[in-house]
């Protein structure tokens, strides 16, 4: 059965929803989050079972990748084979925020993620509640 987590826009979102959102994402649940311009459909990012499940509730094809949302910019370059100053620049002027940069993909060693391209979709959202929730 579907658990419904009520959000609003906070500034500060409480402690026990985000504890929640985070517990049920590392459960590899689908959750709706907010992000910069809308609510959207999210999973765990380093869960294979939870994107597969998230692709087909959405009907989107392996073949088209899912954007990486970060925390930071030291988080995003986890990913990044070729973080340049041109992405450098571009990231201290829009994050967080609704921009997003495609870069190189690399996989990070220590903590894989279920992407299967050799570039990557990333954002450092300017939504205080998703930042909270990549966090953890």
């Amino acid at each position: 059965m579907a658990n419904t987590i009520r959000l609003r826009t906070v500034v500060k979102p409480r402690d026990d929803v985000i504890t929640r959102l985070v517990i049920s994402l590392e459960a590899e649940k689908i959750v709706c989050l907010p992000s910069d311009t809308c609510y959207g459909l999210s999973c765990l990012a380093t869960s294979r079972r939870a994107t597969a499940k998230l692709r087909q509730i959405k009907g989107r094809s392996p073949s088209k990748p899912f954007i990486l949302v970060s925390h930071n910019i030291q988080m995003v370059r986890n990913y990044v084979k070729v973080w340049d100053h041109d992405a450098q620049s571009i990231a201290e002027a829009f994050w967080p925020g609704p921009i997003t940069i495609i870069v190189p993909f690399q996989q990070c060693k220590t903590c894989k993620i279920a992407h299967n391209s050799n570039t990557i979709a990333v954002r450092v959202p300017g939504s205080i509640v998703l930042r909270e929730i990549i966090k953890g």
